[in-house]
């Protein structure tokens, strides 16, 4: 049965990204980033659970103090195709779990949205089961990411060179009718930029796991292709409707926080809309 959550502790993660071709220069090693965190646990001896807000991040090196690293409304810029290096600290900032995230949005639409999480479990014996044989996996670490892309930007033509005076005139001689313009070329395209945004979210172990405890990973997804997509439009938060919608209420926030733990382990599915 799950008790209230504790009294949070606060944690930091440092996000750091590792750029695929094709990719930017300045997409390569961007700076990275640190993020403090507020993080509970909701059963004795269970695991924390938390979750780094990306809009309250700030650059991890002092010297990037003036670069714009998050942009509002969207978030950290990352590469179409890399790795992202999460590093989890605790209060002293001693480094506890490192999370690598692999991932390849190269196919990811203009305005979408997508989510990422990588677990880390292990095999025990399942009390609750009548076979003595039986076993279940336990997840010990979770992370879960989303990313979404910038919208298609309205189309534009590009500016007709007029012709030169020679040419002016010999259109002149020939025809005395207006020389109708060159239809305009077609703007280049583009790929959308790609954003990790929103929260990231952790469960991670409130003791150190056994030295005989072996660990796999396991990575999913929402899907395969364009179904691993759904539309996605930049909103800025705040406004009067937050101040009478019943998202705020201790109720929800308690539901809320509890599915969010039980999809971070595992046991339930999750949605682009988390």
């Amino acid at each position: 049965m799950s008790l209230p959550p504790s009294p949070p502790v606060t944690f930091a993660i440092q996000v750091g990204v590792v750029g695929l071709p094709p990719c930017p220069a300045s997409l390569r090693r961007p700076p990275q980033v640190s993020i403090d965190f507020p993080a509970c646990w909701y059963e004795l001896s269970g695991p924390y659970v938390g979750s780094a807000e990306i809009d309250t991040a700030h650059p991890s090196n002092p010297s990037d103090a003036g670069t714009p690293i998050v942009k509002p409304l969207f978030g950290y810029r990352v590469p179409p195709k890399g790795q992202l290096q999460i590093i989890l600290k605790n209060q002293m900032g001693t480094a506890l779990k490192l999370f690598l995230v692999p991932y390849d949005l190269c196919d990811m639409p203009f305005g979408s949205k997508t989510v990422l999480r990588v677990r880390y479990v292990t095999a025990a014996n399942d009390p609750t089961s009548p076979s003595k044989a039986s076993v279940k996996e336990l997840t010990r670490y979770a992370v879960q990411v989303s990313f979404v892309t910038s919208p298609a930007m309205a189309s534009s033509t590009q500016p007709v060179e007029p012709a030169s005076a020679d040419e002016g005139l010999f259109a002149m001689d020939l025809d005395s009718s207006p020389t109708p313009s060159p239809a305009p070329k077609p703007p280049k395209r583009q790929k959308p930029r790609v954003y990790l945004s929103g929260s990231i979210r952790l469960v991670f172990p409130s003791r150190s796991p056994d030295k005989d405890e072996t660990l796999r990973c396991v990575r999913d997804e929402p899907g395969q292709g364009p179904a691993k997509y759904s539309p996605w439009t930049p909103q800025k938060k705040g406004g009067d409707s937050e101040h009478h919608s019943p998202h705020g209420s201790p109720v929800f926030e308690a539901r809320r926080s509890h599915n969010k733990r039980r999809s971070l382990l595992g046991e339930s599915s999750f949605s682009l809309d988390d």
